[in-house]
């Protein structure tokens, strides 16, 4: 962004690093090369490897907003936050700026630094280097985005209009500047916008690329950012397909969140939140949803005290009786709740003859759980059961 900025940037796909330095870009590697040994530098991290969040925390004190960060965190990152490192930097009226990187990508970083005796001592992100004004940049192919409390990041040229379509709704401001040197280029966006969007800004001028924007803040240095840990989690077992596969889907969520590229993504995260808030509160009634993904996590770590089943274990064994009693055809399983105090499976199943519930139980016994039939109707030739299933037998 600045003429003496070392802007590096991970490609996954890739696998690779690469740095920016006045419109040459070389592989980490190359670059280290050309230095002398144990160079000290600050490094710009792009924005396409991290993600700003801007957080309204309306009543909270300056002081307080690093405590209360993790907590308003929580409901946007759907990763787990110890696998972060968060850096609180800047306000605007009731919101809160944090970047938010993983800790894998830092690491790989400075690994690769070490490795070839480059001495790195700050790492800030490329978009701390944005006034707080509305302004959209131009910058080696993509536009650098800064909407005070609503949006900030680097998003592709080719991508801009639908990312314009998510964050632009309901946002006002009295101005916008967009930044550039190609006035074509930045008429056209600026036509765009007043056309598409012709209430969300007062004014709209363009300027040239100008040094004036483009201070970095001594102290938006991603190395100094603490990680918001939380306890350590276990990976579920294998043959819960549907949990490991629904946390794999967090995972894949938690990128999209990175672009906010449009309005359909969005509308897939909240779709896949709101069927995982369903699915939790079926089988964990009556508890409060803080945190969905961390209690989602919490549950299938186990929990269970001792001499009692727990979630994990007692859903294993009923998926291995359903399995070995071969009751596949002849009953089907339509919800599991959990109860915590109880340490109880409550199981709504729906059998083609009330026999077929009395085999299901006397095979769950028979594995060593408790069964009961708490309830079994008769409903146009199909018969709708439920049982409630405990840990080991007294």
């Amino acid at each position: 962004m600045t003429t003496n900025a070392i802007r590096v940037q991970w490609h996954a796909t890739l696998g690779q690093w690469t740095v920016h330095t006045n419109q040459e870009v070389k592989s980490l590697e190359e670059w280290a090369d050309t230095l002398p040994e144990l160079t000290a530098v600050t490094l710009q991290l792009s924005a396409s490897n991290y993600v700003a969040h801007w957080v309204s925390l309306p009543g909270i004190k300056a002081r307080m907003v690093n405590r209360a960060m993790p907590y308003a965190l929580e409901e946007l990152i759907l990763g787990d936050l110890n696998d972060f490192t968060v850096l609180t930097s800047g306000s605007y009226k009731t919101y809160h700026r944090a970047y938010v990187v993983a800790n894998d990508i830092t690491e790989r970083l400075l690994d690769l630094c070490d490795l070839h005796h480059v001495r790195v001592q700050a790492l800030v992100p490329e978009t701390a280097a944005l006034p707080l004004i509305s302004s959209i940049q131009y910058d080696a192919g993509d536009w650098l985005i800064q909407l005070p409390g609503r949006f900030e990041g680097r998003v592709p040229e080719s991508a801009i209009a639908a990312v314009l379509e998510s964050v632009l709704a309901d946002f006002t401001a009295d101005e916008l500047i967009i930044v550039g040197n190609n006035l074509d280029q930045a008429n056209l966006l600026k036509t765009s916008i007043e056309t598409g969007y012709p209430d969300c800004f007062a004014s709209i001028r363009i300027e040239p690329t100008s040094p004036a924007l483009l201070s970095i803040p001594a102290t938006a240095d991603l190395l100094s950012g603490k990680g918001l840990a939380q306890q350590e989690t276990h990976k579920a077992n294998k043959w819960w397909a549907g949990i490991a596969a629904m946390t794999a889907v967090f995972a894949v969520l938690s990128g999209l969140y990175l672009f906010a590229d449009n309005r359909l993504k969005a509308q897939q995260v909240a779709e896949v939140r709101s069927q995982s808030l369903a699915l939790y509160k079926q089988w964990f009634p009556g508890e409060r949803v803080r945190s969905l993904e961390r209690q989602f996590r919490e549950k299938l770590d186990g929990g269970a005290t001792a001499g009692s089943g727990g979630f994990i274990a007692m859903m294993a064994n009923v998926s291995r009786v359903y399995a070995s009693a071969s009751l596949q055809k002849s009953i089907e399983l339509q919800s599991v709740r959990y109860a915590d105090r109880l340490d109880e499976l409550v199981i709504e199943v729906t059998a083609t003859a009330m026999g077929d519930l009395q085999t299901f139980k006397q095979a769950l016994e028979k594995s060593g759980m408790t069964a009961d039939i708490a309830s079994a109707t008769t409903d146009k030739g199909v018969v709708k059961g439920r049982l409630k299933v405990g840990g080991a037998a007294a």
